[in-house]
């Protein structure tokens, strides 16, 4: 009987002892947060809970720069009735991550209530609703971003007071991937962007995004290191009455989809390298031919999603409203040539996307210093004929593969006359380009990836800005083109024709400069900072003309 004692008196020791080493795990719980609970504050439950757990937040304004740095779900009882507000005026309301964590956030509303400013050293502008960095992946259900700087911020970059406050080093490529899906959620007057989704993934659906600078802004980060993690899916939103751009991508082609969007009123439904697709049309498209009054549409939007691929529409004399988005083969022209202005309704006159052709005979686009005359992006195509484009901030900015031929045309008075990045192409004829503010034409190849390419011949390029006529830059390792033929350059006040622009002592090839520059037969006259720049470009004045070509 006493052997019988010891023997269990071992084992309970030896399961004690077994037990020791095993890992203890805390339950998952919810904590609630309200004036009378034990969590009176939402920050002071985030750092009590266990990874896993629920903060459930009671009606209230809560006035609390919030961080989220675990497995969490953070949920409010109603987005109308829990409002959390920034405590810090140069920190986001909510910042989740940059660790690999899981993250719901629903029924809340998130406001900048502080007023938005930068630090005294003017560095800090982490100034969102909600900042996601790294690889944390968020579900953002049935919340409000409203009257934040941006309304939702995604990056993996986290920002610098995070940084400088937790002594983490800036990452280099290559970069996390955050995620982000947003669902039921109403994103409004934000002054900047609805949503900003830089490198990430992201699923947009069944929100309303309206009243900001611009609904959605995607783009590449590092682009030139050839680091990218795009892809975003959009669908069955509303978006509307953004100032800016509904939708706008900087980003690969093909790394955005989505269908069933219904976009209105804003500076132009969808802008740069996206698809046509992502916007629900406003008529169904039944008509071969349109006659433009004014009056049998409510706006010339309205004529163009009613007009069928292939299809003319001639507009009659008179003053109209544009932002417009073209998705299909179309022409535009005017009855009579020159007696049609097309001017922004709120931000560009027309953006071309992918699945546009567009011919233009005869029309003005003329704003106030305002967006766009034309902004391209995609793969899409224009052919612009004995049409003015004046007084825009940028008469053309063309981005990804488009391409635009414009002949015997004017392009004036523009702060850029026009400016082509990553691997856009213009073929200029017979065309005026002058006394635009900054710059005749800019070829500006940030990338070093991607190249955007220039023809122009028997053109006048007179009176631009301090850049001067044309100028392809930076020159380091620039990949820019240019064939320019037959041109006057005439009283610019930077160069006639320059690359870089900085140091005309070196050759082309002391610049590093990977592109192509050919022509002959231009005339330059009168040019403040001289014909060309470096004057290895001096080929460009003889009727033999020449050749450089870097690659």
């Amino acid at each position: 009987m006493r052997r019988m004692s010891h023997l269990i008196l071992l084992s309970a020791a030896l399961l004690l002892v077994a037990f020791s080493f095993l890992p203890i795990f805390v339950e998952a719980k919810t904590l609630t947060v309200c004036s009378t609970c034990n969590y009176l504050s939402i920050q002071e439950a985030i750092d009590a809970a266990q990874p896993g757990s629920t903060v459930l937040v009671k009606e209230g304004l809560y006035e609390e720069s919030l961080r989220i740095n675990k497995d969490l779900t953070l949920k409010g009882m109603d987005s109308n009735k829990v409002k959390v507000t920034g405590a810090e005026k140069d920190r986001s309301v909510l910042f989740i991550g940059p660790a690999d964590i899981t993250v719901r956030v629903e029924g809340l509303t998130f406001s900048m209530s502080k007023k938005v400013e930068t630090t005294k050293k003017g560095k800090y502008h982490d100034l969102s609703g909600i900042r996601i960095s790294g690889e944390a992946k968020v579900t953002i259900v049935e919340c409000s971003l409203v009257k934040n700087k941006n309304g939702l911020f995604v990056n993996p970059l986290a920002p610098a007071w995070f940084r400088e406050s937790s002594g983490a080093a800036l990452i280099s490529p290559p970069y996390p991937t955050p995620e982000v899906t947003v669902r039921e959620t109403t994103v409004s007057n934000n002054s900047s962007q609805g949503m900003s989704l830089f490198s990430c993934k992201g699923t947009i659906r069944n929100s309303q995004i309206s009243g900001n600078n611009a609904g959605i802004l995607i783009l590449e980060v590092a682009q030139e290191m050839g680091v990218k993690d795009v892809q975003v899916s959009i669908s069955d939103n509303r978006i509307r009455d953004n100032g800016g751009p509904g939708i706008v991508s900087y980003a690969t082609l093909g790394d955005v989809e989505g269908s069933n969007n219904v976009m209105e009123g804003n500076g132009a439904d969808l802008v740069g390298n996206v698809p046509g697709t992502l916007r629900k049309p406003l008529r169904e498209a039944t008509k071969k031919k349109i006659v433009f009054t004014g009056e049998n549409y409510p706006t010339l939007q309205h004529a163009v999603d009613a007009a069928l691929p292939k299809a003319k529409i001639v507009m009659v004399k008179g003053d109209y409203e544009g932002g417009i988005t073209i998705t299909k083969e179309l022409t535009i022209k005017a009855r009579e040539a020159g007696e049609v202005t097309v001017r922004p309704s709120r931000g560009h006159i027309m953006s071309l996307v992918e699945g546009s052709n567009l011919t233009l005979k005869g029309i003005k686009l003329a704003a106030a210093g305002g967006g766009m005359g034309i902004y391209g992006g995609g793969t899409a195509k224009a052919w612009i004929e004995n049409s003015i484009i004046s007084g825009n901030s940028c008469g053309l900015w063309l981005i990804g593969s488009s391409r635009v031929k414009i002949v015997s045309s004017d392009i004036s008075r523009n702060h850029w006359g026009l400016r082509l990045r990553q691997s856009s192409h213009v073929d200029i004829e017979k065309t005026t380009i002058t006394k635009n503010q900054l710059v005749g034409i800019e070829l500006d190849d940030l990338t070093r990836l991607r190249f955007p390419s220039l023809e122009i011949r028997n053109s006048t390029i007179k009176k631009n800005g301090q850049r001067g006529g044309i100028l392809l830059k930076p020159a380091l390792k620039s990949k820019a083109e240019a064939v320019i033929e037959g041109n006057d350059f005439i009283e610019n006040k930077g160069y006639g024709v320059a690359v870089g622009g900085h140091s005309c002592e070196l050759s082309l090839d002391q610049l590093q400069f990977q592109g192509l520059v050919e022509g002959k037969d231009n005339h330059f006259q009168g040019n403040e900072k001289g014909s060309v720049c470096p004057t290895s470009l001096d080929f460009l004045m003889t009727k033999e003309g020449g050749k450089f070509s870097g690659k």
